[in-house]
């Protein structure tokens, strides 16, 4: 059965081309032509599996095989000829060198990002969806939050105010340790709120802090209090022209 460019894409996600280049790497495997299908029959009925999700009594009859159980036989043998040659030669730090990524996977804005524009510097990023590991019990490393990406979130929650004036500021030393101040901050969403942010500093850099809000206590970054009093006290403050306030 000849298929047109478009067909392949429509029921495996691969152009003629593709297709014919991931089955080179099952000829030379210990898959075999049968006589119910060949290998690249094989393939096709995989990638139809994982491209439609099709159940196996509708592949056998699409790839005319005599039953289901012959379309899992060689969904199993295609499935482990592919890890076992298609999978060392495309996936995982062996397929490539250190100096192909240097090369041929590191745009120039990444080294002046990450590296100061070091072209001798390999810059790997790891997406951690991929990346399992046995559950923490330390709950310290548990409070994470995820912030939406969607560019409508964005313009939704962050606008432009007209205020201007001066607001009350209001800063509490800590007289035994001064290096510990607390700013006590209105909730936006709860009038009767009040939160009570504490940063602890030197002429330096910020040591600790915490708040006692629900996101005051997170490992990975600060809540909003923390991080407008840093704002406001390392920067705003500073200012001789005033700026729209977020």
């Amino acid at each position: 059965l000849s298929l047109s460019d478009d067909e392949y894409q429509i029921l495996t996600s691969l152009t003629k081309v593709q297709f014919e280049d991931l089955a080179s790497y099952l000829f030379d495997s210990n898959i075999r032509n049968s006589s119910n299908r060949s290998i690249r029959t094989a393939l096709a009925i995989l990638l139809c599996k994982l491209r439609l999700g099709l159940s196996l009594n509708i592949l056998a009859v699409l790839f005319q095989l005599p039953d289901k159980k012959a379309v899992s036989r060689s969904l199993k043998t295609v499935r482990a000829a592919l890890m076992a040659r298609f999978v060392p030669s495309n996936l995982g730090f062996n397929h490539i060198t250190r100096q192909e990524i240097i090369d041929q996977h590191t745009s120039t804005m990444a080294r002046r990002l990450m590296c100061d524009a070091e072209s001798n510097t390999a810059i790997v990023v790891i997406d951690g969806t991929y990346l399992y590991i046995q559950k923490s019990r330390n709950n310290e490393f548990q409070r994470t939050f995820q912030l939406k990406r969607a560019r409508s979130y964005v313009e939704e929650n962050a606008s432009t105010t007209d205020l201007t004036g001066s607001v009350n500021y209001t800063i509490h030393r800590c007289q035994e340790f001064p290096d510990i101040i607390r700013v006590p901050t209105q909730s936006v969403h709860v009038s009767r709120a009040q939160y009570h942010p504490i940063i602890r500093f030197t002429r330096e850099e910020i040591l600790d802090w915490w708040c006692d809000c629900t996101a005051g206590n997170c490992v990975i970054g600060c809540c909003s209090h923390i991080a407008s009093a840093i704002w406001f006290l390392s920067f705003e403050r500073w200012q001789t022209q005033s700026s729209p306030k977020p």
